[in-house]
């Protein structure tokens, strides 16, 4: 493959997974989109990398538990809380039925049921006292790391 086509498929990651602005019409196509799968890592490295920086930013003028707030934070609005999104959906259909056709309805849904709020709420508490809990020079690596391996395990899971 070209690499023209590569950049393509890379910037169709980024366009996809996060808010961040990328100028012209670089990776729209949906081949690129398509494609993008194998970049999924690779966004996850871009979130982590300005989470931690945003922890480490942070932590020269704020504790530590306001430093770990304000990573997660930056991440979320990175990536548009794509992920919470998908995380209340997932929950809010599964908990709230039995029926195949009836979950995937509710996870289609728009709105955020009381077990998605609930979830959403137990995952962000969940990032948060486990970050304030590790050692300081750990977060920045845990920021970065997890954002990493996460979209890798969905890579192999799509793949597979």
């Amino acid at each position: 493959m070209s690499v023209r086509t590569e950049l393509e498929t890379f910037i169709g990651a980024i366009r996809f997974f996060t808010r961040l602005h990328v100028p012209g019409q670089l990776g729209q196509s949906p081949v690129a989109l398509e494609r993008a799968i194998r970049y999924f890592p690779a966004t996850g490295l871009i979130v982590g990398l300005i989470a931690a920086l945003v922890f480490v930013l942070s932590c020269l003028f704020w504790p530590k538990s306001l430093a770990v707030l304000a990573a997660i934070t930056a991440a979320i609005y990175v990536t548009g809380a794509i992920h919470e999104d998908g995380w209340n959906d997932m929950v809010d259909g599964f908990c709230s039925s039995r029926e195949k056709e009836k979950i995937l309805a509710i996870m289609r849904e728009s709105q955020v049921g009381r077990f998605g709020a609930v979830a959403l709420v137990v995952l962000l508490l969940t990032r948060f006292i486990t970050l304030v809990e590790i050692d300081l020079q750990l977060v920045p690596m845990a920021l970065i790391a997890g954002h990493v391996v996460s979209r890798l395990c969905s890579t192999f899971v799509l793949a597979t």
